[in-house]
């Protein structure tokens, strides 16, 4: 059960107790009219009761809630008991005796509900919709981070690359259920072969370019693009095992990846590459969240990590140290 399914309980339970008690004081008191004073006396010290036993089990704003329900059901019921209250609620009903207002009454209801119902369904769709965007967010987005301390990562011509680590990393547990959401029911679920699970460390740029170490930003990929000697691999030319692979948004890169093999047939090359802060992936090159407009990048050098960085070859990441 949920603090909110909690909250609903201790709320209506304890109103309901209360006007229980308050039915039960006024039969006692009876319909004498000399004891109404004493009636309204009693009733507001037990919703007082009510608002502060309440507080004193939970917090101030349940107790009020109660209070406020119990004295409305007071309030309601002490009206039925009015002369005027009767005489309104009598015109009231012999005015819906025609044919005009019942059915007009009708319409309005049914009206009510059709907007209702629209404003209901709107606002589970944006619930829905910011939920998406959430697990969205942990395939395309970065945890909140903070640059390295005491590492130096730099580009072949000498810029300085800033490593990132997360704030506060996620419990992989956590990391993995929204792994499960994301991919379930998508046609990459059967597609993939899973390389290392999900976690904040790095994102699919800081898995190519740092091993799965570090944090990196689109505009640090760019910036290694220049000073790293990559070039395009354009036809005639194939690619090969190790090449870079480089997804672009509206000319924006979303994503990076390294070539894992490349059939002698028309079947599409095989890359992998981390998603996110999802897991690390091999699939197809265009059966991925990241779509089919990519580039392919060739670099003279060792590998792709940044200067700066050791790496054993042990290293659970190593497979960015390509020959």
């Amino acid at each position: 059960m949920t603090l909110a399914h909690y909250d609903a309980f201790f709320t209506f339970s304890t109103a309901g107790l209360g006007l229980v008690v308050a039915g039960l004081l006024n039969l006692a008191l009876g319909a004498k009219s000399r004891w109404t004073a004493l009636r309204v006396v009693l009733t507001v010290a037990l919703a007082a009761v009510v608002v502060g036993g309440l507080t004193a089990c939970t917090d101030l704003r349940l107790g009020l809630r109660a209070g406020a329900m119990m004295l409305a059901g007071v309030i309601i019921t002490a009206g039925l008991g009015s002369d005027w209250v009767v005489r309104q609620i009598s015109q009231l009903f012999h005015a819906l005796r025609g044919p005009a207002p019942r059915w007009g009454l009708l319409a309005g209801a049914g009206l009510t509900l059709v907007l209702s119902s629209g404003i209901a369904f709107d606002t589970a769709d944006e619930a829905y919709l910011d939920e998406e965007l959430k697990e969205l967010e942990l395939v395309v987005g970065r945890p909140p981070s903070r640059p390295v301390e005491g590492i130096r990562a730099t580009t072949d011509r000498g810029t300085v690359i800033v490593l990132k680590e997360p704030l506060e990393p996620r419990p992989i547990e956590r990391l993995k259920a929204a792994e499960e959401r994301t991919l379930k029911g998508t046609p990459y679920a059967e597609r993939v072969v899973r390389l290392a699970p999900a976690t904040d460390r790095s994102n699919c740029h800081g898995w190519v370019f740092t091993g799965g170490q570090f944090l990196l930003s689109p505009d640090d990929v760019e910036l290694i693009l220049q000073d790293n000697g990559y070039f395009v691999v354009a036809p005639p030319e194939r690619p090969r095992s190790g090449d870079l692979v480089v997804y672009r948004q509206d000319g924006t890169i979303i994503h990076t990846a390294i070539v894992h093999s490349v059939p002698d047939d028309d079947r599409p090359m095989i890359v992998e590459g981390k998603w996110g802060t999802l897991g690390a992936f091999q699939h197809d090159v265009d059966k991925s969240f990241y779509g089919t407009h990519y580039t392919v990048y060739r670099s003279h050098r060792k590998g792709h990590l940044l200067n700066g960085l050791n790496l054993s070859p042990s290293h659970p990441e190593s497979h960015t140290i390509r020959p």
